[in-house]
């Protein structure tokens, strides 16, 4: 439990005076997870004093407020973390901090725009430099539009920040808006948004409006991340040229089954990329395909990857591996095998798959050669396990051969002797 106050603005002496906040809603998510309780929370609501109560089990917990009043949100940093101690009782107070950035959303016909989710996150100084783009290096803050449009959050440190703001879920009438903005200082004030500068931000109407679902089931797949890449030829087919960056990106819809995403692109051929849920993605990879956007409205409809290659990765003594990587390699394996000779997808890109906190490894195997998957080869798939998680582990190489659809494996066997 503990305490949830507003800062109030400046004290005597410099000071920050705070006043408690009745009515916000505390969230305790899992910070340690992994497995069957992964993602879980907790919720409980401020009384009349500021404070709170919640229920949690041990461990460490990540502990979040919501002011209902103005749609603030405190972000998810190092200080709101706390570890709880099976029979004991921790505190841990919630202070939202005098917002410092803020503007207005309104729709494409100038209405404000309410119940649109908005998020600063930091960018990774070199990939803004170098590559200009944004890449996650840590939260900034978060909000919500009110029903004027408004939001206001705290971001507490200056750096550069990626902008956000996600339309309503299942709303097609507009694409998110993304900007990358800098706060020179920390406690810096942004209210302007766009070139001209405005306190406004107007949303676009799509010309894409798609779908992402699961190629088995049918079902749409929620809170995927769907990108956007330029296409190039360069002699091999149409491939994503990541030198341009992505021209536009976004969820697909969180609460419900129809895996909708929308997004506002120039003509053009795209490479679309699609990453899945962080949470409830097990039995999914990344896929990609190259769609032609034309003038007016696109229909976009993608599926899911799914792995066609599954299995466990266990040390010495029988227990998972905790995180690996695997690539696929040309028969044979080996630094040349695995990488200068590497089989491709059709994206032109190397085959890789994972292996998750208990030792389970999947990998979506379709090589293509000459634009044409080619059917039934045989392969090497390395799996290296994360040395941080696993010392004493050894890089793995079995030998695979796929079945003449690729729908499964055929044979796999490491140094001759078969795992299958």
């Amino acid at each position: 439990g503990g305490g949830v106050t507003d800062a109030v603005g400046g004290g005597g002496g410099g000071e920050t005076e705070y006043m408690s906040s009745e009515g916000a809603k505390v969230a305790a998510y899992e910070a340690d997870g992994g497995g069957d309780d992964e993602g879980i929370e907790y919720f409980g609501i401020t009384d009349a004093a500021g404070d709170y109560k919640i229920g949690v089990p041990a461990g460490t917990w990540m502990i979040m407020g919501y002011n209902p009043a103005n749609d603030q949100m405190t972000p998810p940093t190092q200080d709101s973390m706390v570890t709880v101690v099976a029979g004991t009782v921790s505190v841990k107070d919630v202070v939202f901090p005098d917002p410092n950035v803020s503007g207005t959303v309104i729709d494409p016909d100038g209405n404000p725009y309410a119940g649109a989710f908005v998020i600063a996150f930091q960018c990774d100084p070199f990939s803004l430099a170098e590559m200009g783009e944004c890449w996650f290096m840590g939260e900034g803050g978060f909000s919500q539009t009110t029903a004027d449009g408004s939001f206001v959050m705290a971001i507490a440190s200056d750096g550069a920040y990626q902008l956000e703001i996600e339309p309503k879920d299942g709303d097609t009438s507009v694409a998110m808006y993304q900007e990358v903005f800098t706060l020179e200082n920390a406690g810096d004030l942004k209210s302007t948004w766009g070139s001209p500068a405005s306190a406004t931000i107007t949303l676009v109407a799509p010309n894409v409006i798609g779908t992402v679902t699961h190629p088995v089931t049918g079902l749409g797949i929620q809170d995927a991340w769907v990108m956007a890449v330029p296409a190039v030829d360069r002699g091999n087919g149409l491939e994503a040229d990541w030198s341009q960056g992505q021209s536009a990106s976004g969820p697909t819809s969180r609460d419900d089954d129809t895996g909708t995403f929308t997004m506002s692109l120039e003509a053009g051929s795209y490479v679309f990329e699609i990453e899945p849920p962080w949470r409830n993605g097990a039995g999914m990879m990344r896929s990609s395909e190259v769609v032609v956007i034309v003038d007016g409205v696109n229909e976009v409809n993608l599926e899911i990857g799914v792995p066609n290659v599954q299995g466990t990765f266990l040390d010495s003594n029988g227990d998972g591996i905790y995180w690996g990587w695997i690539q696929l390699c040309a028969a044979g394996g080996g630094d040349n095998g695995c990488w200068w000779s590497a089989p491709v997808g059709s994206d032109g890109y190397s085959i890789i798959g994972n292996v998750d906190s208990e030792g389970n490894l999947s990998v979506s195997v379709h090589p293509y050669v000459d634009g044409s998957e080619e059917m039934g080869g045989s392969y090497t798939l390395r799996i290296e396990p994360d040395q941080f998680m696993n010392q004493g582990a050894s890089v793995t190489e079995v030998d695979i051969t796929m079945n003449s659809d690729n729908s499964a494996l055929a044979t796999a066997a490491v140094d001759g002797t078969s795992v299958l």
